[in-house]
């Protein structure tokens, strides 16, 4: 599973406009999430989203 952040993505898409969604292999999108807060051992929990939410953002 491929779990990252939004904001770096977005990072990579201002220096390389034609990259197209996917091209990470990104499964997990998250924004928001402070990586460098995170220690050895820590869990997130992911937010409930039902297939119906996840169509509506396309």
């Amino acid at each position: 599973m491929s779990l990252l952040a939004g904001e770096s993505i977005d990072r990579v898409k201002e220096k390389l406009p034609s990259l197209s969604d996917g091209a990470f292999a990104e499964i997990i999108i998250s924004r928001g999430v402070d990586y460098t807060a995170l220690q050895i051992g820590d869990q997130l929990q992911q937010c409930t989203m039902s297939i119906s939410d996840m169509i509506k953002t396309f």
